[in-house]
């Protein structure tokens, strides 16, 4: 017959003594293992939503695009900080750039932030060159947002006119950014003077075209 002593106040039993330093290390162990497993998971859904970002921004430039040439009127696209960071396309008969019910919104991935010149892009001159006409395209509107004329070509709006020029230079284009939090991809969506809308993506010191 076993017989049973009730413990003092304070006493534990030997069941209720914690893990011992075996169980601990396996523990960590597997944790390292389930955070190596998870991480390229969690940087292939942040790439995969600033890729489809840029491609749902330069959609957004279309609709723009398309929706100047309706109206005969000109339209810009203006991107704000969140959360989530956003752009609308600005159809107030002011042009006011002040959001208001009825203006088309884009709503950018949680991970994705809008980014200005602000900011510092890297490699400026290579992303110019690669997607404009030099290093130095004067056509380059840095200050203001990206803005269609009744013509669908990009223009620089001056209160109630947008022309496709820019003092002598023939032409207008705009440059967008965004990068992903936090491994701080880049991304640059172009607009060129001829309306052309294409994506880039910075790496290894140098930008190159994703779609």
């Amino acid at each position: 017959m076993q017989l049973l002593f009730p413990r003092k106040n304070g006493e534990r039993s030997c069941h209720s003594r914690g893990f011992s330093l075996i169980e601990l290390l396996i523990t960590m162990a597997v944790i390292l293992v389930i955070a190596a497993l998870t991480l390229p998971t969690l940087q292939a859904v942040r790439s995969a939503n600033l890729s489809r970002a840029g491609s749902d921004y330069a959609s957004f430039l279309q609709n723009a695009r398309v929706q100047a040439v309706q109206n005969d009127t000109y339209f810009a696209v203006i991107t704000q900080v969140g959360p989530p960071d956003n752009a609308f396309i600005d159809l107030s008969a002011g042009k006011t750039g002040v959001f208001a019910n009825g203006d088309p919104v884009l709503v950018l991935p949680s991970s994705v932030r809008v980014r200005s010149y602000a900011d510092n892009p890297p490699a400026l001159g290579n992303l110019e060159s690669v997607s404009l006409a030099s290093s130095s395209d004067q056509s380059l509107n840095t200050a203001g947002n990206p803005t269609f004329g009744s013509r669908g070509l990009p223009c620089s709006p001056n209160g109630s006119v947008c022309s496709a020029l820019s003092g002598a230079v023939l032409g207008t284009s705009y440059i967008t950014f965004f990068q992903s939090e936090p491994d701080g991809t880049w991304l640059a969506v172009v607009l060129n003077p001829s309306a052309r809308i294409r994506v880039y993506k910075y790496g290894s010191g140098t930008w190159f075209l994703a779609q």
